[in-house]
């Protein structure tokens, strides 16, 4: 019973690294999610900022069509990379609540496990007492036997 109570120990403290080891990782991807949001500002700020450039650059389109062809190809990929920072940036928020959903399991199961080992405990001390209680009955029965025998024996002993 004990190495069973052992062995909820060492899966409760294995349990309690993965938890620690996910809520690492969830802070990591927090502070991730947190750099990409800065990142999806900056780029939002320089995709405004490359828009009026290309307004300025349409009223002196005589002049300087080879320039504005140029930061038309720069918007498109700041465009497509704006695309795969949000898309990135959404996988990255179900991953952290998909953690969260594994967090929440692990820490029922952990409650689950702490109930069934005081319930094992208390049972535990129900049969101690009970083993206690029987030794005691066997021994007044070994010891009334012994008696019987003893009586018995003298009987015969007296009888012949």
């Amino acid at each position: 019973m004990e190495r069973e109570i052992e062995g909820v120990k060492v899966q409760r403290a294995e349990m309690w690294r993965e938890l620690t080891r996910l809520k690492e990782m969830n802070e990591a991807r927090s502070t991730e999610a947190s750099s990409q949001a800065d990142k999806l500002k900056s780029l939002d700020f320089e995709l405004s900022r490359t828009q009026a450039r290309i307004e300025d650059t349409q009223k002196l389109l005589d002049c300087r069509s080879a320039d504005l062809r140029n930061k038309q190809l720069a918007l498109e990929d700041t465009e497509r990379e704006l695309g795969r920072v949000r898309e990135e940036n959404s996988k990255l928020s179900s991953e952290n609540a998909a953690l969260r959903r594994d967090n929440e399991r692990v820490a029922a199961e952990n409650y689950d496990l702490r109930k069934e080992v005081d319930f094992q405990e208390g049972r535990n001390a129900d049969v101690s007492v009970q083993i206690r209680d029987s030794e005691l009955r066997l021994k007044e029965k070994e010891d009334t036997l012994f008696a019987v025998r003893r009586d018995v024996e003298s009987l015969r002993i007296t009888s012949t």
